[in-house]
C-alpha cells in the first residue's frame, strides 16, 4: 500500500484537497448514499476504526468511565485517552454530531414508545378480540 504524506504538499494544495473531501461529504443526501460513499472510500478496518472513535466520544460525552468504555468496546485506555484529548482540545465537530445522534436516537425511541402504546389502546378498546391473552 502506498503511503501518503500530506506534508509533502504545499499548504494550498493540502487545503484544496481537504476542501474537496469535506465538500463531497456535505453533498451526501441520505443514509444509503452515505453508506455507499464511505463503503467505497474506506476499507472495512478504517470504517470500523472511525465508528469506534465516534462511539468512544459519545460514551465519554454521556458520562461513561474509561473502564466501562474499555470493557464494553474492548479498546485500550490509550485510545480512549486520545479521543478524550481530541474532545478537550476543541471537539466541537464531535460534540455537534454526537448531539444530533443522541437527539435522533431519542426521537426514534419516542416514536417506538408511541407506536407500542397505540397497540395497547386498541387492546383496551377491543378487549374481546384479545380475550385469549387476557386469560393467560
Amino acid at each position: 500500500m502506498v503511503r501518503y504524506n500530506p506534508w509533502k504538499l504545499t499548504d494550498r494544495e493540502r487545503r484544496n484537497l481537504l476542501a474537496v473531501f469535506y465538500k463531497s461529504a456535505t453533498m451526501i443526501e441520505d443514509y444509503e448514499e452515505s453508506k455507499q460513499f464511505f463503503r467505497d472510500l474506506l476499507t472495512v478496518k478504517e470504517r470500523a476504526m472511525l465508528a469506534r472513535r465516534l462511539q468512544i466520544a459519545t460514551m465519554l460525552v454521556t458520562g461513561f468511565t474509561y473502564r466501562e468504555i474499555s470493557d464494553r468496546l474492548r479498546v485500550a485506555k490509550d485510545t480512549i485517552a486520545r479521543v478524550q484529548k481530541w474532545l478537550n482540545s476543541g471537539g466541537d465537530g464531535y460534540r455537534k454530531i454526537i448531539k444530533k445522534l443522541l437527539d435522533y436516537e431519542k426521537n426514534k425511541l419516542k416514536e417506538e414508545i408511541k407506536r407500542r402504546s397505540e397497540g395497547r389502546s386498541i387492546k383496551k378498546r377491543y378487549p374481546q378480540y384479545y380475550w385469549a391473552r387476557i386469560i393467560d
